[in-house]
């Protein structure tokens, strides 16, 4: 019998299947590691196992398609990878996919 994986490595499952050049949201990642009121159960897995377990971290955020990081570092940083990865922040703050 398979043993049952904790809310933690599910949702570090999820997360490592955010493609390149896609987000999610944090609700998004809870809900499909079947926890869908689990979003600040993300924040602690990524805050905690990001670097260890190399998790796309930076895919994920606000529903609103808005960096949630505050930090001014962690803010920028997050959006030179998305735009890397195709994306333009907007003045409002807000992702827009490139054409």
């Amino acid at each position: 019998m398979e043993e049952e994986l904790g809310a933690f490595d599910k949702i570090k499952e999820v997360l490592k299947s955010i493609p390149w050049g896609e987000v999610m949201g944090y609700g998004e990642v809870a809900h499909r590691a079947g926890y869908p009121r689990g979003a600040r159960t993300v924040v602690w897995v990524l805050k905690t196992c990001s670097e260890k377990d190399g998790l796309p971290w930076h895919r994920v955020v606000r529903k609103d398609r808005r960096i949630a990081i505050k930090n001014p570092e962690g803010h920028f940083l997050q959006g030179k990878l998305l735009e890397a990865e195709g994306w333009t922040i907007e003045a409002n703050g807000k992702l827009v996919r490139r054409s």
